[in-house]
């Protein structure tokens, strides 16, 4: 959808290349179709019917659509042409599935081909056309089967990864379009599935590889390449942070500016699931993951979850950004009627900055009771640790931090790695500056004796307000017998 275009694809259409929407026919079967819908006011008319010019049965023309301006593509990944197959000479000579992409533009309310694109390296079973995007005047085309291992280059293209897949990248210059670039995964592997998902936005092209296996079997990538001039280069690649065994991540993709989202239509997480706490608790429930760039890297904004998640749902079939909107596909859900399926939207809010105040105030704290060092509970724990270690505010609450936990005061405990003996403290920071954190250690206790930690220390973000920080301090047990440790909290 374009403004008051819309265009639809049909795939299992049976109209021939003499179809039409004056004649329609059926002597194709599976051909496909592609159908153009423009609005008027409030009412929507179908404007065109579009078919490709050597349409033949089980092409499935219009399994992929995009638009961009007055020109559309349609990609149909089991037309059966070779490289060298064009629209004035067409063949048939590869085999089923090599496919084809279709570009159409608009003049007025007319339609017409304007070009038939081919991968230059086209061979059965390819499936080149699965996935395609539009923007401007430049097209990306998935071949998810296509098989040339991270090696495989324009000049000397191979097999040696059956299913690794590829995109390719066609540039329009005047009404002629030819290719710009072949895109391979940096870590391409057998049955990756790279291309099974394409989106395009300006410079920026997002790829999905649902099969990739970079965390677990079948958990998915996808990788983000960048233009400059008319090279293109991988920037990033991405996962989720809870992937799993056959989470399908990057089964879909969607590029608006610098913000690229992610479906993995098999992730796990049930309602509850969430970034401060993911959890696995309904297989195929499938989620939504929002990455934004900044400068060269692409860090995770948000964790998309359907309100009623449930197994099988399968959210995150298909994405599609739009502004600050997100709108994400399940298919299977069953809200009236068994895989009777939703859509979601999603509306990015520009999160308010939770601070000391606020907290204590949405805690019900008031008065000396609302004050940074107060015990309200008479549990030993000052509210502002309570803030700084997201513990809770109104109630008693004296817990330490669990391992890989996400609430509680800071924890400390023996490490060993490598021969050497550590002191490993684990504490939770929050992002927005209002604190702090000094974390210290002494050998006696005696005031003034505390210093700082000198180890080596990591600092991994759980989302915009909360990083996990990781100290190991090196001891030697025979000239150091004690050692105390904390995390001072101060306001700056």
């Amino acid at each position: 959808v374009l403004g008051d275009i819309i265009v639809i694809g049909a795939p299992v259409e049976s109209g021939d290349s003499s179809s039409s929407a004056l004649a329609p026919n059926n002597n194709a079967y599976a051909a496909g179709a592609a159908y153009v819908f423009s609005r008027t006011g409030t009412t929507w008319t179908q404007e065109a019917y579009l078919k490709a010019s050597n349409a033949e049965g089980s092409d499935t023309f219009g399994s992929s659509v995009s638009i961009s301006g007055s020109t559309a593509v349609i990609g149909a990944p089991g037309e059966q042409g070779d490289s060298s197959s064009s629209s004035a000479s067409p063949n048939n000579t590869a085999g089923g599935s090599t496919g084809a992409a279709y570009v159409f533009v608009r003049n007025g309310t007319s339609w017409s081909q304007e070009a038939y694109l081919k991968a230059f390296n086209a061979e059965s079973n390819d499936r080149f056309g699965s996935s395609v995007s539009i923007s401007g005047n430049t097209i990306v085309v998935g071949a998810h089967v296509e098989s040339g291992d991270l090696t495989s280059t324009t000049t000397s293209p191979n097999n040696n990864a059956w299913a690794a897949g590829a995109a390719y990248i066609f540039v329009r210059t005047g009404n002629n379009w030819s290719q710009e670039a072949y895109l391979k995964a940096s870590n391409a592997g057998s049955q990756d599935f790279f291309g099974s998902s394409v989106a395009i936005s300006g410079d920026i092209v997002a790829v999905g590889a649902e099969g990739e296996d970079g965390s677990a079997l079948g958990s998915g990538a996808a990788y983000i390449f960048v233009r400059t001039g008319n090279n293109w280069s991988q920037e990033a690649y991405l996962k989720a942070p809870n992937a799993w065994l056959s989470d399908q991540f990057g089964y879909s993709v969607a590029v608006a500016g610098t913000t690229v989202a992610v479906g993995a239509r098999q992730e796990r997480g049930d309602a509850n699931s969430s970034e401060l706490l993911y959890n696995y608790n309904a297989p195929l429930s499938g989620a939504v993951y929002i990455f934004a760039r900044s400068g060269t890297s692409w860090d995770q904004e948000s964790y998309l979850k359907a309100f009623n998640a449930e197994g099988g749902d399968v959210l995150g079939h298909s994405v599609a950004l739009s502004n600050d909107f997100a709108v994400a596909g399940a298919p299977n859900e069953n809200g009236d009627a068994l895989a009777s399926g939703a859509a979601y939207v999603f509306e990015f809010a520009s999160p308010s900055v939770e601070t000391f105040s606020s907290a204590t105030s949405s805690a019900g704290l008031t008065g000396s009771g609302a004050l940074p060092m107060a015990t309200p509970f008479d549990d030993g724990v000052p509210n502002l640790l309570k803030y700084a270690f997201n513990m809770n505010l109104a109630g008693p609450d004296t817990r330490s931090l669990a391992n890989g936990g996400t609430s509680g005061l800071p924890r400390g405990r023996i490490h060993e790695s490598g021969g050497q003996t550590y002191w490993r403290i684990e504490y939770l920071k929050r992002t927005s500056g209002e604190l702090v954190y000094s974390p210290e250690k002494s050998t006696s206790l005696s005031p003034g004796s505390f210093v700082p930690l000198t180890g080596a220390g990591t600092e991994t973000p759980i989302n915009s307000e909360w990083t996990r920080v990781i100290i190991d301090e090196p001891i030697d047990f025979p000239t150091t017998p004690r050692l105390f440790s904390h995390v001072e909290v101060t306001f700056p």
